[in-house]
């Protein structure tokens, strides 16, 4: 009986754990997402300052 008993909770706590090696994994996911469209907005910001400033320099040119 007390066999039973600690299979089950044996069960119970692996599944837990993986129940939250799920919700770390969607985390850092999320993380990694976010980090890529932050690094993804300042690539593109640098290739707008860099044409703007290129614009104005043909500008100041003619």
């Amino acid at each position: 009986m007390k066999t039973n008993e600690n299979k089950m909770k044996s069960n119970e706590n692996k599944m837990k754990s993986k129940r939250k090696q799920k919700k770390n994994k969607k985390k850092t996911k999320e993380i990694k997402m976010k980090i890529k469209r932050k690094q993804k907005e300042n690539k593109n910001e640098i290739k707008m300052k860099t044409k703007r400033k290129q614009n104005e320099n043909k500008k100041k040119s003619k």
